[in-house]
């Protein structure tokens, strides 16, 4: 069963997800992170930007 996996920000096949070799990620392991930045609001509170479709990144992978 092939599993598809968001590559440059679309879901492809996982045997189609190619990088280069020279990549950061490859030497660093940068994609492992992502950050949650949230923003204070005047009359609002605090506000995330985009928080459904980060959690819902991070629960794909």
């Amino acid at each position: 069963m092939e599993h598809d996996i968001r590559f440059n920000g679309k879901f492809v096949p996982f045997n189609d997800a190619k990088i280069h070799i020279l990549s950061h990620v490859t030497h660093y392991g940068s994609s492992v992170f992502e950050g949650i930045r949230s923003f204070g609001m005047e009359t609002q509170g605090t506000a995330i930007f985009r928080l459904s479709e980060r959690m819902r990144r991070l629960i794909v992978a």
